[in-house]
């Protein structure tokens, strides 16, 4: 596997954790150990270099934490033991060694970091703390280690104004969303970001269709619109025949929201037929009538005498019509 971290002495540490496990096969354990950190001694800042290669090898598929960064984590300790910075940053990202930690996974090395006092609300190029590298790759167990350390970062937005919600409702992880809820209760869940979208909108767009019950069921609002005036259900149409489960269950939650019109004066099923991602279960399902609009059934006009009847029986009954208005001088 392809490792993109920075390199030590021109040999990345997944490639020399390689060599000492295949290619030298009749190495010992201490031996191995030896070899790698002869490597790491020679690099400036070997806690950065570490934690940026478990970070891309936490990428590769079959990870299992545990046994892929084992030698990581026994790294990790040891030069941090000797001193080693934590608080130096990734010159391309702005990622710190906890940004590369959390983003990896590994509760081991985040804890190991935060003893020697890392910055839990280190900001990234992007203003993201490393809670948002732990959301990105559905670290569930170094979400709630983060937060139990630093509570504010539930909260903490980023440049783009989209809040750490936003970003598990963009991944579609409903454990994630679970974890972050009890810290919007004085917000609610329906935190505004980007174009004034909230997190019910990203994950529709998404067709996360758990992440969507979970927050409809922590009273997201499927009426408000984002600053396009369109509402999670104009994103789950976009979606086409993949949105149509994502649709049913907004439309369900509030039928009205069918007869919504963006702010170029579109409804959902509109929106869908002009982007050319409407199929018939799509059309059907978004089909509004009168009601669902929100509209009043229109009624017949009154004669002038069915007027009369209509105002004798509220006179008789004590109604004065038509009714006082008070008006201030």
């Amino acid at each position: 596997s392809s490792h993109f971290g920075s390199s030590l002495c021109g040999l990345p540490w997944g490639s020399v954790r390689a060599s000492c496990r295949d290619a030298v096969g009749g190495l010992r354990r201490s031996e191995a150990d030896m070899l790698v950190w002869s490597h790491l001694e020679s690099s400036i800042y070997p806690v950065l270099d570490l934690c940026i290669d478990a970070y891309f090898v936490s990428t590769n598929e079959g990870f299992n934490s545990k046994e892929d960064l084992a030698l990581h984590v026994e790294a990790v300790l040891h030069f941090v033991s000797e001193g080693a910075d934590v608080e130096v940053r990734d010159g391309a990202s702005g990622g710190t060694c906890l940004h590369f930690a959390a983003g990896s996974g590994s509760v081991a090395i985040c804890k190991t970091l935060l003893r020697a006092r890392a910055c839990a609300c280190a900001r990234d190029r992007r203003q993201q703390s490393p809670l948002w590298w732990a959301l990105a790759g559905r670290h569930v167990a170094a979400v709630g280690l983060l937060l139990a350390r630093a509570d504010g970062l539930a909260t903490l937005a980023n440049e783009d104004c989209m809040s750490p919600l936003h970003q598990a409702a963009f991944v579609g992880d409903e454990a994630l969303v679970q974890l972050l809820l009890p810290f919007y209760r004085r917000t609610g869940p329906d935190v505004r970001g980007y174009e004034l979208r909230t997190p019910l909108h990203v994950a529709a767009g998404r067709c996360h269709l758990c992440v969507c019950e979970r927050l409809l069921g922590a009273k997201a609002n499927p009426l408000l619109a984002c600053s396009l005036g369109r509402t999670a259900l104009h994103y789950a149409a976009l979606r086409g025949s993949d949105g149509v489960p994502t649709c049913r269950r907004l439309a369900a939650a509030q039928p009205r929201a069918r007869g919504l019109r963006d702010a170029s004066g579109r409804t959902p099923l509109q929106l869908a037929t002009q982007r050319g991602h409407i199929a018939p279960e799509l059309r059907k399902l978004l089909r509004s009538e009168a009601s669902l609009r929100g509209e009043l059934p229109r009624q017949r006009p009154q004669s002038a005498q069915a007027r009369l009847r209509t105002g004798q029986r509220r006179q008789s009954s004590g109604q004065v019509w038509p009714p006082r208005v008070c008006v201030r001088a």
